[in-house]
């Protein structure tokens, strides 16, 4: 029996709390690439004013916390890169050319750019249509974020309805990540070798005041709605939840690691294209391209920098720009 099913503090949305900020939303390599044509295709078309307004560049994080740059004007990925290997964190020696291999995450306010996908269209109706779903384990609650069902905001709101507390004021509650259980005492969470027995766990309608025959506001002895006996009050339990509001409602694990991009100073320059009247500009084809473990390709600094603006004419000219490129860099 899931101790923490349907146990809900019925306070999880009252008071301050931490939260990712802002607020995530998982994309695919794909539809970042998608996006990323979108926003071309508009700038493109909205000219220099309008178009100026749309980015030039968007930043995703993969999985293992390595931050990329997806150029709209080229499509190029540039991922961070420091010590030999993709850099994890919030910092970068220098980003080189490659493609991202897994999931990725990105601020939810890059997914306002475009007009809604059909995934957005089934997120605005869910959210109207009625009540959320219950998630009954944290592993669910991570698979809805991980398939972007729901963003990091609202994944961490659900995971906080997976809390009880028990009758001396400890809050209890699975982590997010690694399925442990942990005990929030007032100050710290401390992880657990078992679940808490189902004959402490007190009831979430007496510590919100509510009647547990019928769901009624209830203060005496009796609910005035039903006349049911009511349950005597918990205070160490009722202390013990208002602890954990006040420490701001924090969870043992977060459903992702805060949003943390490399500073600015850090990020390369960018290239401003060769304007293109808005009559040339095609309207973007998404193109299905796999990606997998060995889809990452990496591009010397030098190399990258220096020769790709040339590629395209080059493959026009038979090779001879990127010739006379390398002839004039080392004197050859």
């Amino acid at each position: 029996m899931n101790a923490f099913a349907g146990g809900g503090l019925d306070l999880a949305g009252v008071g301050p709390r931490t939260a990712s900020c802002p607020a995530l939303r998982c994309w695919g390599v794909e539809e970042a690439e998608a996006l990323a044509g979108w926003v071309r295709f508009e700038r493109g078309s909205l000219g220099a004013v309008a178009g100026g307004a749309l980015p030039l560049r968007l930043m995703f994080r993969d999985a293992i916390g390595t931050y990329w740059l997806l150029d709209v004007s080229t499509g190029q990925w540039l991922g961070a890169w420091g010590r030999g290997e993709w850099a994890r964190g919030p910092w970068a020696e220098a980003w080189l050319a490659g493609r991202p291999s897994m999931g990725l995450e990105a601020p939810v306010q890059l997914a306002a750019l475009p007009p809604q996908t059909p995934r957005e269209d089934e997120r605005a109706r869910s959210a109207t249509s009625g009540p959320r779903p219950a998630y009954q384990t944290a592993a669910e609650v991570v698979d809805a974020y991980r398939s972007s069902r729901l963003d990091s905001e609202e994944a961490e709101a659900a995971l906080r309805t997976l809390m009880v507390v028990d009758r001396s004021g400890g809050v209890w509650t699975p982590g997010a990540i690694s399925a442990g259980i942990y005990r929030f005492d007032g100050s710290t969470w401390s992880r657990m070798s078992t679940v808490p027995q189902s004959e402490t766990i007190v009831p979430a309608g007496v510590l919100a005041g509510r009647c547990p025959s019928c769901g009624s506001g209830c203060g005496g002895r009796f609910c005035a709605a039903c006349g049911q006996p009511q349950a005597e009050p918990e205070p160490e339990a009722t202390a013990g939840a208002l602890a954990w509001l006040a420490a701001g409602s924090p969870l043992p694990e977060a459903i992702t690691p805060a949003w943390q991009p490399p500073p600015a100073s850090s990020l390369p320059e960018i290239l401003l294209p060769t304007p293109v009247p808005s009559s040339a500009v095609a309207a973007p084809r998404v193109t299905r391209r796999r990606s997998g473990p060995g889809s990452v390709r990496v591009v010397g600094t030098l190399a990258s920098l220096l020769l790709g603006p040339l590629l395209l004419n080059d493959a026009l000219a038979g090779g001879g720009q990127i010739v006379a490129a390398l002839r004039s860099l080392f004197g050859g």
